[in-house]
């Protein structure tokens, strides 16, 4: 959905306003197809609202609404509600948000420690560094996910701001903001320089058998604001 209660990581006007009804719906089509569904409640800060009284009853009205939804998975950024959903939800399978930040053996086994289902490392700190890919891939046994297409800037020193104004920027209770700073300044840096682009933190088709052979099965294509002929074609 467009907005929720928590939010996640995407510009709130590239997304379709549906109903809940409407999101009820597509899921069970999807399923009916053999494809399982992954909701999105990755915004990194909810402004304190998940420790208040209030934001909690708001927060179980969407934990129960889509634990009713059957999903593969919720990705989840905030690290409060990994433990909340766990301790409340457990049947709610998780998976992390690439907003967290995994690169190290040690955020990966801690995240595991919590049981979380699916870890979704930092592409933009780990997709080019194989040693430390291993390092991760041996070191906990839940399932990982790698994306293939993200196309940030080389370590880029806005992420954490940019991924925090988004997640705010799509939640219920916040004024929306229809001028993103980071992706316009991103993108001049990109069209100025190159250079970026093959710097990203992409992987090449080709080289996914790399990946495979390191341990890794599950890789996403990204992203969902993306218009269906456009995603069918990366694919």
């Amino acid at each position: 959905m467009a907005t929720d209660f928590v939010g996640g990581g995407i510009e709130t006007s590239m997304l379709q306003d549906i109903s809940r009804d409407e999101l009820r719906e597509y899921i069970e089509y999807a399923r009916g197809k053999g494809i399982s569904f992954n909701y999105v409640i990755n915004a990194p800060i909810l402004n304190n609202d998940e420790f208040t009284k209030e934001g909690k009853e708001q927060l179980n009205q969407l934990l129960e609404f889509l634990d009713t939804l059957k999903l593969e998975a919720v990705t989840v950024a905030n690290l409060y509600m990994i433990h909340y959903i766990k301790k409340n939800y457990p049947q709610i399978r998780i998976k992390t948000s690439a907003t967290l930040g995994i690169d190290s053996v040690d955020k990966a086994k801690y995240l595991e420690s919590l049981g979380v289902d699916i870890l979704v490392l930092d592409p933009l700190l780990v997709n080019r560094n194989f040693k430390m890919l291993k390092a991760i891939r041996n070191a906990v046994s839940c399932e990982i996910e790698l994306i293939v297409n993200n196309n940030c800037l080389e370590r880029c020193p806005y992420l954490y701001y940019h991924q925090s104004f988004l997640g705010l920027n799509s939640r219920d209770a916040n004024t929306k903001i229809s001028k993103d700073f980071c992706y316009t300044n991103c993108s001049y840096r990109r069209m100025s320089e190159p250079v970026n682009w093959l710097k990203a933190d992409w992987i090449r088709p080709e080289d996914i058998k790399l990946y495979e052979e390191m341990g890794f099965s599950r890789f996403k294509i990204i992203d969902r604001s993306t218009p269906v002929d456009v995603m069918a074609k990366r694919v």
